[in-house]
């Protein structure tokens, strides 16, 4: 990644995790391996087991 920073945010009603994976790959341009050079940082083990969860569901398997 590289630029300037940028802020995004997710809409009320929308289902967090699986809208910020859905992003990530967007931005990632549908390639997962891409994801290898991202730092995601969360505050649980709780909630990585659900964003891994919520890639899952969202790519497809």
């Amino acid at each position: 990644m590289s630029g300037a920073a940028r802020i995004l945010t997710i809409a009320p009603g929308r289902p967090f995790l699986d809208t910020l994976a859905a992003g990530l790959l967007a931005e990632a341009g549908g390639e997962p391996h891409v994801l290898a050079d991202y730092l995601i940082l969360l505050p649980t083990r709780r909630a990585c087991r659900a964003l891994g969860e919520a890639f899952l569901r969202v790519g497809e398997g």
